[in-house]
């Protein structure tokens, strides 16, 4: 049995989880820059970069643009 189809657009996408996962991130960034971990916090950078792409990727490859992003 399908659902009902609903007139409310979609948020919560696989895009969308990988965005706030990133934005959690940023708590852990700001402690490694305070920590003085400068090694940590560039690669943290770097993973924080790639999900960037990565929800952006996976938003046109699975379809779920959303008026968020």
């Amino acid at each position: 049995m399908t659902p009902p189809p609903t007139d409310r657009p979609q948020v919560i996408t696989i895009a969308n989880l990988v965005s706030l996962a990133r934005m959690l991130l940023v708590a852990l960034l700001w402690w490694l820059l305070v920590a003085d971990q400068a090694v940590w916090a560039a690669w943290l950078m770097i993973l924080m970069a790639t999900t960037d792409w990565l929800d952006g990727w996976l938003a046109r490859r699975l379809d779920q643009v959303t008026l968020l992003g």
